[in-house]
């Protein structure tokens, strides 16, 4: 991909995320972290350790704004569970950086890609907060979402 098809395609996923729902946005959240997990995998098998840790670094800020978006106060148990598999996530993650462990790195990185299979089945009418009682029992918490410049 040369300089100019990567500009546009930043360019092309930072106005995606401009307009995207809350639902959207933490799709992409997470599909950003799958992202930074194999390329921080790729530099350590490279023995790359500084893009390692560039990786590592923005994938801990994806985390940490995962852990952003919950809200505890309608989402329950699940929004509980879900902080605490985002904080194992990051202790993980740091270990697997310390250590420089392949096989940690790609752990993680399923961890995250189980929940984005969970969050990719979660009903439209969930997403746009519909009321049914099965949709309010079944789906997660509606996330919050703050975006700083």
């Amino acid at each position: 991909m040369t300089y100019g098809n990567l500009k546009a395609y930043q360019q092309t996923t930072a106005q995606s995320a401009e307009y995207a729902d809350p639902y959207t946005l933490v799709g992409m959240l997470m599909d950003n972290f799958c992202q930074r997990m194999v390329r921080a995998t790729a530099a350590l098998e490279q023995k790359d350790y500084m893009a390692k840790g560039r990786e590592v670094d923005k994938a801990l800020g994806i985390l940490h704004a995962l852990q952003g978006t919950l809200d505890h106060e309608h989402g329950g148990e699940l929004a509980g569970n879900l902080e605490a598999l985002y904080d194992y996530m990051q202790r993980q993650l740091l270990l697997a950086s310390a250590r420089k462990d392949v096989e940690l790195f790609d752990h993680v990185a399923q961890l995250m890609r189980e929940i984005k299979t969970g969050w990719d089945g979660v009903s439209p009418q969930a997403q746009s907060g519909g009321t049914t009682a099965s949709a309010e029992q079944e789906a997660p918490a509606q996330p919050r979402i703050s975006v700083t410049g």
